[in-house]
């Protein structure tokens, strides 16, 4: 499991404030530091975990084999509109489809949500049967023990997050990358399911798009939130 770039620069902000309200004006060893930081309740980010590159896609929604296909006609149409506001043309154009127009895609759809299905129900079954060889040969801990010890591991790294009290004022909190594509899909089409929405996060390969627009924003809450705090 990594941190994503993102994850990285929250976790700094976090060690610099902390040794700025703690260590200010003190010298202080690197066991000090490592140690005022474990006990610290900082906010730990979710370790991104290592996607399988064999696993099969997930089928794609109507909306999407529809956006796929109008996609590049819309930039043409809009050079200088952003993402976000890209979404919103496409999600009005889906709308006004009429229920017999959107039947080639949700034809499209269905035949690939069956294709996904059997993809990765054959490749679950090779991964089982992968997982069982494995746990025959001596010495080789069973996989349910394995993934136990993997999900402790990253629980105890975990720490209980505390709500600072929002003051009057105060600037808007950052979204992170999750949330912005949230914006950006619900944007498109406002019916989008939550576990479909979810679904095709998880196997996204590229999230950078909405991890750039995440960084973006932290600046800017970094920004506000230093000229609130100089100002009261």
């Amino acid at each position: 499991m990594s941190f994503t770039v993102a994850q990285q620069k929250k976790v700094m902000t976090q060690v610099a404030k902390l040794v700025s309200e703690q260590l200010s004006g003190k010298d202080f060893t690197q066991d000090e530091l490592l140690t005022l930081i474990m006990e610290s309740k900082m906010n730990w980010p979710k370790p991104k975990a290592k996607k399988d590159p064999t696993k099969p896609k997930q089928g794609l929604s109507a909306y999407i084999m529809f956006t796929s296909e109008i996609r590049e006609e819309t930039k043409k149409e809009n050079p200088e509109m952003p993402m976000t506001e890209l979404s919103k043309v496409m999600g009005a154009k889906w709308k006004a489809l009429t229920a017999d127009e959107k039947v080639p895609y949700v034809t499209k759809s269905d035949a690939d949500k069956v294709r996904a299905k059997a993809e990765i129900a054959t490749w679950e079954a090779s991964k089982s049967d992968s997982s069982s060889d494995s746990d025959d040969g001596a010495g080789v801990e069973p996989k349910a023990k394995a993934k136990a010890k993997a999900k402790a591991k990253v629980k105890v790294k975990a720490e209980v997050k505390v709500k600072a009290e929002v003051k009057e004022g105060s600037p808007k909190k950052a979204k992170n990358s999750w949330q912005f594509y949230q914006q950006v899909k619900k944007a498109e089409d406002p019916d989008v399911d939550q576990k479909e929405l979810r679904a095709s996060w998880k196997t996204m390969d590229d999230k950078s798009e909405f991890e750039d627009m995440a960084t973006a924003d932290k600046e800017r809450y970094d920004t506000e939130l230093a000229e609130f705090e100089a100002n009261n």
